[in-house]
């Protein structure tokens, strides 16, 4: 479809151009890093070997507040930069079209992002012929990719638009390639497109591509694109922008790639950076006095497959909460844009000030094409009011029907250092440290390393999460472990219960067997909930069976669900 000719721009050198145009200096590393600094001499970005950017944030002194890692590995991904002021692409960016007629504009539109968007268009195109918008992105064999972006059509015929990755090896020999294409009668809105895929084992270089393509002569078509993202992602997760940490101008409202509808006037929304369980940023909402059954909601539309298992869930922090429930709401839509279905699932009452993972599982009806994702407050009665936060959403095709948020470790925001996103760490002993590593030697995905010492007689420490469950339930908990070693130590599973009083109601443990080292090997229980249990905690960890227990092992893919 495409030449396979290469014009490999290296990542860091892109970088270096695109931010000329908001007047940062760069400077290049001795260890070929390249470093990126305000205009007060503050640096702002870091870019790693691993296509990856360190952000750092800063108070009002100018000390370094926070720091935290993007997987993104696109360069300039909402278009913003435009070193050269050109007004064809932006920076960081390449285009290619065999067909005469194509036209490349960096243009204010309606945006996702902040103030501008990429638009692509072309006329009278000859069959078989396309017009793309392109980066190259060096990236490591047989891992999981994600690659997504906000597109919305202006018009389109005998054509279609597409994201496409193609897959290069050493000696720039053309692998394989895939597509995905957007869903016809669909126009002058937003969705987001998604294409997932594992790259060949071979893989050192992925081109990805948007445009328009055409089967049959005379086509044409017009659309924009906004914050695109190619990512390594286990979980395959279709949402853009989801731990909200994309939110370029700082002032905004409502964080990229997400909506808003009320029928209540003034719910106020915030992008704010307390409390948050992913990078550094969550969205608040709050709602004033609303009628009964009235609602406000945060939302986002996304191409769907038809009649496939698919997950929503999200962490969800009740701040205040009068006479109305938090839920998340999936509504299907088919190609003609007629409503389907929904489904939906509510956050428990009465529990405050701690987030919890809320999930919801369901099946794509059989002519869906487009599911619009909402969390939000609803009135249940005259006066009903609150205030929630929002971190770490997410969306997946997922047979497992998995409740638990970042399951696969995939997202990790503080660069290695401690526990992924959405998990918390427990202790009561000795000296222990959290790793997210990537890749695993024996597995080409993300997992959690955990290593302890001197830990005292009965001693534990855990990686944990909450998550809502309902009562009366069969539940099975597991997760895929390697133990290096352990001494005087068990690596264990626990899940404990709770009602809405945050009373303690059970708990059950599972021990990983001593005699497995140095291969994974799948640990799980089951158990049914509670009647009253509104909240499971889930744990993996080391418990010391004497004083001076140490141990060290990985943990990836872990899973919670209903096994009934």
């Amino acid at each position: 479809m495409l030449s396979s000719k290469t014009k490999i721009t290296f990542y860091l050198t892109l970088l270096i151009i695109s931010l000329l145009f908001i007047n940062d200096t760069v400077a290049v590393g001795a260890a070929g890093k390249t470093y990126y600094y305000d205009t007060n001499g503050r640096l702002v970005n870091e870019a790693l070997h691993s296509n990856e950017i360190m952000e750092y944030q800063y108070d009002l002194n100018g000390n370094v507040k926070r720091k935290f890692r993007s997987n993104n590995m696109l360069v300039n991904p909402n278009f913003e930069l435009n070193a050269s002021r050109a007004t064809d692409i932006a920076s960081g960016w390449d285009k290619w079209s065999d067909t005469g007629s194509a036209l490349f504009q960096v243009i204010p539109a309606s945006v996702v992002s902040t103030s501008v968007a990429q638009k692509v268009s072309a006329s009278n195109m000859r069959l078989g012929t396309a017009a793309w918008l392109l980066q190259d992105v060096t990236v490591k064999g047989n891992l999981p990719v994600l690659f997504n972006g906000d597109i919305s059509i202006e018009s389109i015929n005998k054509a279609k638009v597409s994201l496409c990755i193609q897959y290069f090896d050493a000696a720039n020999t053309l692998l394989s390639q895939k597509t995905v294409d957007y869903p016809s009668g669909f126009s002058n809105s937003y969705m987001t497109l998604s294409l997932t895929d594992i790259t060949p084992p071979q893989t050192v270089r992925a081109r990805v591509h948007v445009g328009i393509r055409t089967e049959e002569g005379g086509g044409s078509g017009a659309f924009y694109v906004d914050n695109m993202v190619f990512r390594y992602d286990t979980a395959g997760n279709l949402l853009n922008n989801p731990s909200f940490e994309n939110n370029l101008s700082g002032q905004k409202e409502i964080s990229e790639s997400w909506s808003r509808w009320s029928d209540s006037g003034g719910s106020l929304l915030q992008v704010v950076s307390s409390p948050v369980t992913s990078g550094v940023r969550a969205q608040k909402l709050t709602t004033p006095t609303m009628k009964s059954g009235g609602a406000s909601w945060l939302f986002q539309d996304v191409v769907v497959g038809t009649n496939v298992p698919i997950s929503a869930n999200g962490n969800i922090y009740v701040d205040q909460l009068t006479s109305a429930k938090v839920y998340i709401v999936i509504q299907f839509f088919d190609e003609k844009n007629k409503f389907l279905t929904q489904q939906s699932v509510d956050y428990p009452t009465g529990i405050l000030k701690k987030y919890m993972t809320l999930a919801l599982n369901t099946t794509t009806p059989s002519d869906a094409v487009r599911a619009r994702v909402h969390v939000g407050i609803q009135a249940i009665a005259e006066g009903g009011n609150g205030s929630i936060y929002v971190d770490h959403m997410a969306l997946s095709h997922d047979p497992q029907r998995n409740m638990l948020s970042n399951p696969s470790f995939d997202t990790n925001s503080m660069a290695n250092v401690g526990a992924a996103d959405s998990w918390q760490t427990w202790s009561d002993t000795g000296n222990h440290t959290f790793q997210v590593v990537s890749p695993l030697q024996t597995a080409n995905t993300y997992g959690q390393k955990f290593t302890s010492a001197n830990m005292k007689k009965n001693g534990a420490a855990w990686l944990l999460q909450d998550v809502v469950v309902s009562g009366n339930k069969l539940v099975e908990f597991k997760g895929n472990i390697l133990v290096e070693s352990t001494v005087q130590t068990k690596v264990a599973l626990a899940i404990q219960f709770f009602n809405r009083d945050d009373i303690l109601l059970s708990e059950k443990y599972a021990e990983y067997p001593v005699e497995v080292l140095q291969k994974f090997s799948m640990l799980a229980l089951t158990e049914r909930t509670p009647s009253d249990a509104v909240r499971a905690r889930v744990h993996v960890g080391l418990q010391a069976t004497a004083a001076g227990g140490s141990g060290t092992f990985y943990v990836k893919q872990m899973i919670l669900k209903y096994s009934e």
